[in-house]
C-alpha cells in the first residue's frame, strides 16, 4: 500500500471520527468539554491557595490580661480564627462535634500567675486531624503562636530582673532553629493538591474517552466499518481515530498550563518544553493504556469500571498524598503500573525544583514503555474489533 494511500485512509477514519463526536454529546464532553469544566472548578477551589482562618474555640479558665493577650495574638494568625469563647471544654467539644470548629484551645485556671513562676501551667490544644493536611497546618499554627507568646512571656520576665533584651532572648531562647521551606514556601495548598489533582483529571479524560470512542464500535456493532474504512489497518484506524481527541487534549494542555502557571502562580523553575512534551506522553500512554484494557477484556461496561478504578487510583499510589518511602513494597511495585507515577516526578522535577532536564529524561523514557506496551496489543484488538461475536457486548 502506498504512503499516499495511507493518508487516504487515515484521512477518511479521523473525518469519521470527527462526525462522531459532534454527532454525540457525550464524545464532545469527554474530549473538550469535560476537562475544561474541571480545570476551572479546581482553579475556583485552589484560588485562595492557602488555608486562612480556620474556626478555633477557646476555654480562657484564666480571665487574665496576659491570657486575653495570648486569645488576641492566636486571632492574629492568618490561619486561626477564634471564632468562639466558650465556658467549659464541654461545650467546645460540642462544637467540634457538630463541625464548627477545627480546634480547641483551653487555657487554665491561674495561667498568668504560672507564667511568672518556675512551674508555667500548660496551654492544651485539641486539633480536629480527619483531614491530615488541615489538621497538620493548624497544628503548626497553634503551636507556634503559643511559642512565641511563651518566649514573650519569659523575656519580659528576664528584662524585669534587670537583664538587657539581648541576654533577656538568648536565656529565653538558648536554642535558634533556622527553618527553611524549600520548594513550597509559602505552604501553597495549590501548589501540593492543584499542580497534581489537575493533571489527573486530564488522564481520566484521556483515559476513558479512549475506551468509550473504541468500546462503543464493538458495543453497537460498527467496528468492522472501522476497520473497512483504514483498509483493514488496525495502526492506521487507532491513529485516524485518535488524531481528533488528541487535538482536542492538546487544547486542554494548553488551558492547564494557563491555569497553573498563570492563574494558580505555580513555579515554573525548569523547562517549560519537557513540560509541554511530557504532558502529551501522558496523554498518550493512557490513551494506549486504555486500548490494552479494551483488547483484554472486549467489553465497554466493564473497561470503563476497570479504567475508573485505574485512573483514580494513580492519585494514591503516585506518591502525592502518601509518600511512596513509606509504602510497603507490594505498593511501591503497584504504583509503577500507573503512567502517572513517573510523569508526576518529572513534572515536581522541573516545575518546583528546577533540577537540569537531563535528569528528568528517564520518566520519559518509562512513558514510552507504556505507550510500546499498548501498541503491542494492537493486534488484539484488531481481532476483537473484526469478529462479531465481540460485537454488542455492553
Amino acid at each position: 500500500m502506498s504512503k499516499q494511500h495511507y493518508l487516504k485512509a487515515l484521512k477518511t477514519v479521523a473525518l469519521r471520527e470527527v462526525n462522531r463526536i459532534f454527532e454525540r454529546k457525550v464524545l464532545i464532553f469527554i474530549s473538550l468539554a469535560g476537562p475544561v469544566l474541571a480545570f476551572l472548578l479546581v482553579t475556583g477551589i485552589f484560588s485562595e491557595k492557602v488555608l486562612r482562618d480556620l474556626p478555633v474555640a477557646v476555654v480562657n479558665q484564666d480571665q487574665s490580661p496576659l491570657s486575653a493577650k495570648l486569645v488576641r495574638m492566636l486571632d492574629a494568625s492568618p490561619i486561626v480564627a477564634t471564632q468562639y469563647m466558650v465556658a467549659n471544654i464541654t461545650e467546645a467539644q460540642n462544637l467540634m462535634k457538630d463541625g464548627l470548629v477545627d480546634a480547641i484551645v483551653v487555657i487554665p485556671t491561674h495561667f498568668e500567675k504560672s507564667v511568672y513562676s518556675a512551674n508555667p501551667k500548660k496551654v492544651e490544644a485539641y486539633i480536629n486531624n480527619t483531614n491530615v493536611v488541615k489538621g497538620g497546618i493548624l497544628n503548626s499554627a497553634v503551636y507556634k503562636t503559643i511559642t512565641t507568646f511563651t518566649v514573650q512571656a519569659k523575656v519580659s520576665t528576664q528584662m524585669k530582673k534587670g537583664l538587657p533584651m539581648d541576654a533577656a532572648y538568648d536565656r529565653s531562647l538558648p536554642i535558634n532553629l533556622s527553618t527553611h521551606l524549600l520548594y513550597n514556601p509559602y505552604s501553597n495548598y495549590a501548589w501540593f493538591l492543584a499542580m497534581g489533582l489537575m493533571p489527573m483529571m486530564l488522564t481520566v479524560f484521556a483515559f476513558m474517552g479512549t475506551l468509550y470512542a473504541f468500546g462503543i464500535e464493538l458495543k453497537e456493532g460498527t467496528a468492522h466499518a472501522l476497520l473497512a474504512d483504514a483498509d483493514d489497518n488496525i495502526l492506521v484506524a487507532v491513529i485516524g481515530k485518535l488524531l481528533p481527541y488528541t487535538f482536542f487534549y492538546v487544547i486542554t494542555i494548553s488551558l492547564l498550563n494557563i491555569l497553573l502557571f498563570v492563574g494558580l502562580n505555580l513555579p515554573l523553575n525548569g523547562s517549560w518544553l519537557y513540560i509541554l512534551f511530557s504532558e502529551g506522553l501522558l496523554v498518550l500512554a493512557y490513551q494506549m493504556s486504555a486500548l490494552l484494557v479494551l483488547a483484554l477484556t472486549s467489553n465497554l461496561r466493564l473497561s470503563l469500571s476497570l479504567g475508573s478504578a485505574f485512573t483514580m487510583m494513580a492519585l494514591t499510589f503516585s506518591g502525592l498524598t502518601f509518600p511512596q518511602e513509606g509504602m510497603p513494597m507490594v505498593a511501591k511495585v503497584y504504583s509503577w503500573i500507573f503512567p502517572y507515577t513517573p510523569w508526576l516526578k518529572g513534572f515536581m522535577e522541573q516545575s518546583l525544583k528546577g533540577i537540569p532536564v537531563t535528569y528528568s529524561l528517564k520518566w520519559l523514557g518509562i512513558l514510552c514503555v507504556y505507550c510500546v506496551i499498548g501498541l503491542a496489543s494492537l493486534p488484539l484488538l484488531k481481532q476483537k474489533l473484526a469478529h462479531q461475536k465481540h460485537w454488542g457486548k455492553h
